[in-house]
């Protein structure tokens, strides 16, 4: 950093920072008024606007104030450190303060800039059992900050927006082309399964399938150093295709899962799939899908991986959970098993070219933000404006 650089904490580079409220939401007249509120999903670089607005009673019915346009405004709960200019009074929730800088002092750009940068600090001075927060006293004394001169400040703000506006764009390109290569397999599946030819039979999953509902064992046989099988229990311990390593076992054996069966989430989310790739126990969050002898696993697989979103109750409502005879009674359309193969084939093919395209642009995202990481790292040690 530069030497002539003062160094500051920010208590004293700000002229107010304050914590959010939320009036009661059991009083609709304090919503729906003409007081933009802003949450956690309003923060943007600009926020011109917020989903939810205030009346005048609910505001004042509140811990929460009115910012002024250009206040800085930083999630300190929940997703701490996401920050945004505000170009619109508003007020915050709670977990969401507003800072008005002293503009003698710093600039409100050059403060977004830096704390963007100091995001990891920021979360890491976080403290509370259950969910964690930065109380705005914290921040104002253990943020330190540089403060090069004004027109220093803006000269770096000025390289940064340009940058940052080109990583943007590179970025929003990149996952774009991310979402069509995703779309591209999802409309393959479409057209398969979408559109089955004559001697394709409809079936119930019952009747070419053998469905195993979890039951979790008692807490008290679980370990974790690999005492009898392994125990799965839910979405979260699924990879992309296949389970991910085990973390939990169990010495009481309550359902089993083969290698090779196919793993359906039964309770919220309802319908996800992966494969079990060994002999496991799972619990009531999962079932197990064993195919026969008339229908590939792959095949299965990619059609129940088609139709996941659409798993439904008689009402059309989306299952919270769903049980053993709910899944049996799922609809197939069954090809012969040589048209199986060759469609299983085309969609591995498919997949992994998707998946070597979802990987160079993922990668490509990847390096875009350690760019800004390196750009905002120049900026606060005085290297951009050499």
């Amino acid at each position: 950093m530069k030497n002539k650089w003062e160094t500051k904490k920010l208590g004293e580079v700000i002229l107010d920072i304050k914590d959010g409220g939320t009036p009661s939401r059991k009083k609709k007249e304090y919503f729906e008024g003409d007081v933009n509120w802003c949450v956690v999903k309003d923060i943007k670089p600009k926020i011109f606007e917020t989903k939810e607005k205030l009346t005048k009673e609910g505001l004042r019915k509140c811990s929460a104030k009115v910012w002024p346009v250009n206040s800085v405004i930083i999630s300190l709960g929940a997703t701490i450190g996401k920050v945004g200019l505000a170009k619109v009074p508003l007020a915050t929730k709670q977990g969401l303060s507003g800072i008005v800088v002293d503009k003698k002092k710093i600039s409100p750009n050059f403060l977004i800039y830096f704390l963007n940068y100091k995001k990891d600090f920021i979360q890491s001075i976080a403290t509370g059992t259950t969910i964690k927060e930065v109380r705005p006293p914290k921040l104002k004394e253990s943020l330190i900050i540089p403060i090069p001169p004004l027109q220093t400040q803006k000269a770096i703000v000025k390289i940064l927006d340009e940058v940052f506006e080109s990583i943007s764009k590179s970025k929003e390109n990149a996952e774009k082309n991310l979402e069509n290569a995703k779309e591209l397999f999802e409309s393959y599946l479409e057209e398969v399964f979408s559109n089955p030819k004559e001697d394709w039979e409809e079936k119930k999953l019952g009747e070419v399938c053998e469905v195993i509902a979890g039951q979790s064992p008692e807490g008290k046989y679980y370990n974790k150093n690999g005492e009898g099988l392994p125990f799965y229990q839910g979405k979260k311990e699924y990879g992309s295709k296949y389970l991910r390593k085990p973390n939990t076992w169990t010495t009481k054996i309550t359902k089993e899962a083969e290698n090779g069966d196919i793993l359906m989430s039964v309770r919220a989310p309802v319908g996800p799939i992966n494969f079990s790739t060994q002999k496991i126990c799972i619990g009531r969050g999962l079932a197990a899908i064993r195919g026969g002898k008339k229908i590939d696993r792959e095949f299965l697989f990619y059609h129940l991986l088609k139709h996941e979103k659409s798993i439904t109750g008689n009402t059309g409502a989306v299952f919270n959970s769903i049980n053993k005879s709910q899944i049996e009674s799922i609809n197939l359309i069954v090809p012969p098993l040589p048209e199986q193969t060759q469609i299983v084939s085309k969609l591995n093919s498919l997949s992994k070219e998707i998946k070597e395209l979802e990987s160079i642009y993922q990668q490509k995202i990847n390096s875009l933000e350690e760019l800004k990481k390196s750009m905002l790292q120049k900026a606060f040690s005085g290297e951009l404006n050499d």
